[in-house]
């Protein structure tokens, strides 16, 4: 009898044990970051590798109460947050919660939360040189942003006409400049409502 208890008390502790272990469905989170300042371009991907029923996906930023959710109820790889979510909510910078439950016929199990920070650049910012009366020795210096791992920035002083890879315009004659920022890789611009005059 005893021996049947302790049977009983093992296999009890292996049904808790894999029910755990469906309850916490193997994904790996991966972050796009926002690109401008103010931005809303930010992405989430989640990689599900394997869970026991259908998952629940949600995240949201709780300074700004956004969020968004989506139900997975057949196999699905990866998910792409605003893409695959259910209103393709915007994500902009801040903290971010991401929720995660898995139900299994007609039983939930408890929530796996994950926490991360969405980065974001700093505000179109430069510094100006005006030229001598009738020269050409004019600068404008783009501070930030300025390229780094995240993105790789382009910069323009017409208006978004031309743009070049390096921050700083040389030999400038007085004038106005109309100046722009963009994201090399998408071609995003980030907007100041500014302009020039040298």
């Amino acid at each position: 009898m005893r021996e049947f208890l302790r049977g009983i008390v093992l296999l009890s502790a292996l049904l808790s044990a894999t029910i755990g272990a469906l309850g916490q469905p193997a994904l790996d989170i991966s972050l796009k970051h926002v690109s401008c300042f103010k931005g809303a371009d930010a992405e989430i991907s989640i990689e599900l590798k394997s869970w026991g029923g259908n998952v629940i996906v949600q995240w949201e930023n709780p300074s700004t109460m956004e969020t968004d959710i989506i139900v997975v109820t057949e196999p699905m790889s990866q998910i792409v947050f605003p893409m695959n979510g259910k209103n393709q909510t915007p994500i902009s910078a801040g903290e971010i919660v991401l929720t995660v439950i898995e139900v299994q016929s007609a039983n939930s199990i408890a929530p796996t939360k994950h926490r991360f920070i969405i980065s974001e650049p700093e505000n179109v910012s430069y510094k100006s040189s005006s030229p001598a009366a009738g020269g050409k020795d004019g600068r404008i210096e783009f501070t930030t942003p300025t390229s780094q791992d995240l993105f790789k920035y382009q910069y323009s002083v017409d208006g978004g006409i031309t743009f070049q890879n390096s921050p700083v315009f040389e030999q400038l004659t007085e004038g106005e400049y109309h100046v722009q920022v963009r994201v090399t890789s998408s071609a995003t611009t980030c907007f100041i409502d500014e302009v020039v005059l040298l």
